[in-house]
Formats: C-alpha cells, sequence, structure tokens
C-alpha cells in the first residue's frame, strides 16, 4: 500500500548575504580650486578609484546603478560651471557617467543607469577609475568640495524603478539595509515577481510599500513570501537630486529538492 503521507522531497535553505555599500569617493578638494579652461581639458581635475561589489550568486541581479555628484562652488565671473565624470577614460572622451552638467546651476547631480557600458564597468565587482573634469563658459569658478557617491539603486523618481531582483522559485525572506543620499522622503517597494518594466500599476502583486525612507537609513524585514519566480526591488527617491541605494540585503531561500 502507498504511504500517502511519505514523500522523498526534502527542503533545501540556503542563506546569502550580499552588502554593496554606498561607495563614496570622498571630498577630493581639501582647500579650494579655481577653475579657468574654458573647455574640457585633456587631463582630469581629480580622479578617484573605486569598487563596487558585485554578487556572488546569479539569483541576485543588480537592474540600476545610482550615482549622486556634490559639487560647491564658493565664488567666481563665469555664467556657467560644467562637470564630466568619465570612467577609466583619463581623458574624458568616453564612458560618461555625467557629460557635461552646470554644477553652477545646480551643484548636485544625480542620474541612473540600467545599461551600456558605463552600466557593464559597474556591475563587473572590480575596481574602477572615476575622472572629474571643470571647465567655464568665460571667466573663473572657484570649487570647495567635490564628491560622488554611487551604488545599487535608483535615482529616477515619479514612479517605481526597478534596480535589483532576487531569482528564486519557493518562500524567501528577505532583510534589507537601505541608505539614501539626499534630503526628500521617497522609498523603496517590493513585489512578488520579477517586474520587466511599464508602468508601475503592472507590477506583480505588492507585498511591501515602505514609503519614508528618510533622509538616512533604513532597515525593515518580510518573511517567507511564497514566491514564482523572485522579488523586485523598485525605488522612488522622491526628488530627481537624490539616490535610494542597497547597502546590505540578507535573504534566506527555501526550496524543494
Amino acid at each position: 500500500m502507498v504511504d500517502r503521507f511519505y514523500s522523498d522531497t526534502q527542503e533545501k535553505v540556503e542563506a546569502i548575504t550580499y552588502t554593496p555599500t554606498i561607495k563614496d569617493t570622498g571630498d577630493l578638494e581639501a582647500g579650494t580650486n579655481t577653475i579657468t579652461a574654458t573647455s574640457k581639458q585633456g587631463t582630469a581635475d581629480y580622479s578617484k578609484s573605486l569598487a563596487l561589489a558585485a554578487p556572488d550568486d546569479s539569483r541576485l541581479v543588480i537592474k540600476r546603478i545610482a550615482a549622486r555628484s556634490d559639487v560647491t562652488r564658493d565664488s567666481g565671473s563665469s555664467g556657467h560651471l560644467y562637470c564630466t565624470v568619465s570612467v577609466d577614460s583619463p581623458d574624458g572622451s568616453e564612458n560618461k557617467l555625467f557629460d557635461a552638467v552646470d554644477v553652477q546651476a545646480a551643484g548636485v547631480q544625480a542620474t541612473d543607469l540600467i545599461s551600456g557600458d558605463v552600466f557593464d564597468l559597474l556591475t563587473d565587482g572590480t575596481a574602477h577609475t572615476f575622472y572629474f573634469f571643470f571647465w567655464v563658459d568665460s571667466g573663473d569658478s572657484v570649487i570647495s568640495k567635490v564628491q560622488m557617491y554611487y551604488g545599487v539603486g535608483v535615482n529616477t523618481g515619479g514612479q517605481p524603478n526597478a534596480y535589483f531582483q532576487i531569482k528564486h522559485t519557493g518562500f524567501v525572506s528577505v532583510q534589507p539595509f537601505l541608505s539614501r543620499k539626499g534630503t526628500a522622503t521617497g522609498g523603496t517597494r517590493i513585489w512578488a515577481g520579477l517586474y520587466t518594466g511599464g508602468s508601475w500599476s503592472n507590477y506583480p502583486v505588492e507585498i511591501n510599500n515602505y514609503n519614508q525612507i528618510g533622509v538616512t537609513d533604513t532597515q525593515f524585514a518580510i518573511n517567507n513570501v511564497l514566491a514564482k519566480d523572485g522579488l523586485t526591488f523598485a525605488g522612488y527617491p522622491g526628488t530627481n537630486t537624490d539616490i535610494v541605494c542597497i547597502y546590505e540585503i540578507q535573504t534566506v531561500l527555501r526550496s524543494e529538492r
């Protein structure tokens, strides 16, 4: 007779931690610097090498990289102060993360990437050098701060945009530690499913809506979500000068084997 209560199926439990943090150049200008060049020069004014950790498990997928630059202009006669930030391009001719942005008009600039050469570089887990170029339209500008942050996250505001996914069929528990750079109050939503694009209203079932990250960090936990194919993290910083990034994610994946 068949024992209907017997099964040789066993549960497989895996614990995974991914800690990309938010990478920080620090303030690259120790004093002040007077910018007088009226075109982008072939040699950078500043440079910094940083490495963003890549997931060591293929089920953890980076969908978006966010970056935020912060430049303080103290004085000067220029009408515009421009900045280009390139990656592994010492003359700034390619791999541009920021391209001739006017940091006199707005000292804080932010962006995010979902594909392309720069995205591929910043998600490969190795060190890359960021080169900063400054020039003015005329006259001069005195700057006293040059700093940049980047990480696995989102800058685009207005509606949630996917920036990280966990691919798994089975039960998922996750505890993310999220960090922001900026002053607005956006947040991160988590959906049961692998969202690929389109209107936010087309997302799969929402299992978390954490709207108020505040001005620094937040941490929360979601336990035993049954996922058909995984979870999607989607963020909305609240303003186009902020970024919301993953500092660390701890997850437990349960499945049958």
